[in-house]
């Protein structure tokens, strides 16, 4: 079994919620709202194709790594929110530890998505 190397948190990303409150004319209004700045790296990423009326369209997803933190932490990531880098978005699609200790957080996203 090979040791994996320290990743280098070398990238501030913006954790973000959306904030979803209902409007005066009974629908739902939303925007994000900032939770903290996480420090993290883009350690791989692929791309594919998803076809969306015809038309294929480039999905991009990526695998970040962060510090740990337990689950239900609020500097925890969670599906449905999403990490912002300048104008690029990353959705967080699923966290897991990534390694025994949860020393860090290996966080899957796709790049684009709301």
């Amino acid at each position: 079994m090979s040791r994996r190397q320290i990743p280098k948190l070398n990238r501030p990303m913006v954790l973000e919620a959306l904030d979803e409150s209902t409007d005066a004319g009974g629908g739902l209004s939303g925007g994000w709202t900032a939770l903290g700045t996480l420090w993290v790296a883009v350690e791989t990423a692929r791309g594919r194709t998803q076809t969306q009326a015809g038309r294929d369209i480039p999905v991009q997803a990526v695998r970040l790594i962060t510090r740990g933190a337990p689950i239900g932490s609020p500097r925890r990531p969670e599906p449905g929110q999403r990490l912002r880098d300048g104008l690029r978005n990353y959705a967080v699609l699923a966290v897991t530890e990534w390694d025994a200790a949860g020393w860090y957080l290996e966080i899957t996203a796709q790049e684009g998505r709301p």
